[in-house]
């Protein structure tokens, strides 16, 4: 008997073990499902990766209608978000309000914010690994939503069927482009604008070889430009921007053992600048800064025997950063200043790990992180050692802890603390050194298999050092610094501190099923020190949050309707306010004159704003089309209308009637709201 072979069609099966967050050695590790990307509700009904991860236990929104991330008490520069293993400086647009993540080019979001393994380093706080889609071998599929304020496309599919693949996705928004004719008669145009765009393509050259290239494009512009034919012309604003590049060889050596080789590049950048024209005359200035890396990594996974999976690898980053560059231009006079500060610093580490499975007692992941930092002559050496472990009670209860040791050696010179483009980074020098910082965790997770969800607690303790704060009163942008010869500005406007963290985690989650999502809730303090600042006592951080609590559900009535809600309640932020306001009087000679206010400040933070809560609201309609699905959805931001503050001003008033010849005036404390209730539309083909 004969028989021929016939090549059938690859089946994948794809799924996630119910008891997986329970068996891992990990702690304080978890996964976005893919679902929440494209159903919760969101801000003007645009898809944000990071205002998903904001909705998770231990993770603080920072202000009203922001997508900034501040875990467990760190700084938004403690966090290190990559995206196909190149790190992303700034995750925003529109000034903080979306981020630059397109839901449509994800395959998976990992957020690693305690028991850190001893392949990830460089950063204090938190790691958001996000890894994009490969792209179909077999097929052709795409994807065209249309929004209020922007629209985005996706295509990805075989280049040569069962052997490379690409994935392209690219957005903009159009809010210039929709009010341009209701601004002809303006003598100034505003301009305001975002686009990103992302590739990937992946080859697979054999069984054994395969190649992925990635790539990030995107910028944010905004500012004004003059029109018409008037002798004055003005042209001024800001641009920013972000680019990403990943070249990953992956190799796999024997059924026990596979590599990774990767080289990495990434650069943030930053330009402001005006320019004006008057007749012939012509004036310029402008300001820059900018990050950039670049980067190679080896990483080896070995299964060799069956209770331990080995992981080790080496990799090395060199930065240049150019902290100020500014440009003066004066036709006139034929005047060109220009000034440009350049560092240069080198990173590298060597790691091992190795995850152990204890009989049927639990796992444990061990590992060692060496790593090495130099700029100029200064040379340092650092040893991060990482352990967490899982003891399994019953088949549905486990017990975690964990501990880690990390370094960073870069800086965020912030003026806001809110992640503006106008932040600037920096790196560790001899008199700022690399900051540090070490995390215990401890809890517990418990499948209730009844209902098929997971119940997970956790607390942590976590301190951290070294960490920088700009004095009262200074800033980074002075004109002495943008043109004077201080090479090291900021490392005279700035001061060293520590900062301690608390708190305890609970989160209810449902991954299968119609009815799906989580319940989160955080308890937290975070507490930060500085000998030059509030008279050296301590005081609470400006995103320390209380209680913080997440609700986020989704429910599939059928294939054509489904609906979400996320309600979301949060400690007011901490500020500072005057306590008191006296005149500042100065005598000319025998006439005593008011030369303004005498403002005496309470203590730094020593004031909460009210509470924020808010209800999201989003309904989908689905519907099969011949070749395509459309999506008609719905989404209603701030649905009850809730008044949330964003910051506090205080007015001074004076009254109309007066005792004495003195007029009465009084401070009041005035609450300024971003956003009321926001309902938006939006349409989705995939095809």
């Amino acid at each position: 008997v004969e028989l021929i072979p016939e090549e059938i069609e690859q089946v994948v099966i794809e799924g996630q073990a119910h008891h997986e967050s329970s068996r891992s050695a990990r702690i304080g590790t978890l996964q976005v499902a893919k679902r929440a990307l494209f159903e919760v509700p969101m801000l003007l009904g645009e898809r944000d990766v990071l205002r998903v991860v904001q909705l998770l236990p231990g993770v603080n929104k920072g202000r009203e209608g922001t997508s900034g991330l501040y875990v467990r008490g760190g700084g938004i520069d403690q966090n290190l978000i990559i995206l196909d293993d190149a790190p992303v400086y700034n995750a925003h647009h529109l000034m903080g309000m979306f981020s630059l993540f397109s839901g449509n080019s994800i395959k998976s979001i990992e957020l690693v914010k305690g028991g850190f393994p001893a392949r990830y380093g460089g950063r204090l706080a938190s790691v958001l690994d996000i890894v994009m889609e490969d792209g179909n071998m077999r097929e052709y599929h795409g994807s065209l939503s249309l929004g209020l304020i922007a629209s985005q496309v996706s295509v990805q599919g075989p280049i040569v069927k069962n052997k490379v693949s690409f994935l392209l996705t690219g957005r903009r928004t159009y809010a210039d482009l929709l009010l341009a004719p209701f601004m002809i008669n303006l003598e100034q145009r505003p301009v305001f604008y975002f686009y990103d765009l992302t590739a990937k393509i992946n080859w697979q050259i054999d069984s054994r070889n395969r190649i992925f290239l990635s790539g990030y494009l995107g910028a944010d512009k905004f500012g004004a430009k003059s029109i018409g034919s008037s002798a004055l012309k003005m042209d001024m604003g800001i641009t920013w921007g972000n680019k990403t590049g990943s070249l990953r060889w992956n190799h796999l050596w024997n059924a026990n053992a596979f590599s990774n080789l990767t080289l990495i590049y990434s650069s943030y950048d930053l330009l402001t600048y005006v320019k004006v024209k008057i007749n012939n005359d012509e004036f310029s200035q402008t300001f820059s800064s900018g990050i950039q890396n670049v980067g190679l990594k080896y990483d080896v996974n070995w299964t060799q025997w069956a209770n331990h999976t080995i992981r080790i690898g080496t990799q090395i980053i060199g930065y240049q950063f150019v902290p100020m560059a500014t440009t003066f231009k004066l036709s006139t006079k034929r005047l060109r200043e220009q000034s440009a500060t350049a560092l240069y610093s080198l990173e590298s580490a060597l790691y091992a790990e190795d995850e152990i499975q204890v009989s049927d007692y639990g796992r444990i992941n061990v590992g060692l992180r060496g790593a090495y930092y130099g700029i100029e002559r200064s040379h340092n050496f650092f040893v991060e050692p990482r352990i967490s472990a899982t003891g399994y009670l019953t088949d549905d209860i486990s017990l975690k802890a964990g501990y880690a040791l990390m370094n960073q050696n870069l800086h965020l010179l912030s003026s806001t603390g809110i992640g503006l483009p106008t932040d600037l980074w920096v790196p560790a020098t001899n008199r700022l050194p690399p900051q540090k910082s070490w995390i215990a965790s401890l809890g517990g997770v418990y499948d209730i298999s009844p209902i098929r969800s997971t119940l997970s607690i956790e607390g942590y303790y976590r301190e951290s050092k070294g960490n920088i704060m700009l004095q009262e009163g200074a800033s980074f942008l002075d004109s002495e610094d943008l043109f004077g010869q201080q090479i090291r500005y900021w490392e005279d406007k700035v001061v060293r501190g520590w900062s301690w963290s608390a708190g305890v985690e609970f989160l209810l989650q449902r991954k299968v099923g119609n009815l799906t999502g989580w319940l989160g809730y955080t308890l937290s303090w975070t507490r930060v020190q500085f000998p030059e600042l509030n008279h050296g006592r301590s005081f609470w951080a400006t995103y320390d949050r209380r209680h913080d609590v997440s609700l986020v559900a989704m429910y599939r009535f059928n294939e054509h309707f489904r609906m979400a809600l996320t309600w979301v309640y949060g400690t007011g932020n901490a500020f500072t306010l005057p306590r008191a306001v006296a005149p500042n009087k100065k005598l000319w000679g025998s006439i005593e004159q008011a030369t303004g206010e005498y403002i005496d400040y309470s203590e730094l933070n020593g004031v909460r704003m009210g509470a924020t809560h808010r209800l999201d609201l989003g309904i989908q309609w689905i519907k099969k089309l011949k070749y395509a699905e459309q999506i008609l959805s719905l989404d209603i931001y701030n649905a009850y209308a809730r008044k949330n503050p964003f910051f506090y001003t205080v007015e001074h008033t004076t009254k109309n009637f007066h005792y004495g010849g003195y007029y009465s005036s009084e401070y009041v404390l005035k609450k300024f709201s971003l956003f009321p209730l926001l309902p938006s539309l939006s349409l989705t083909y995939n095809f």
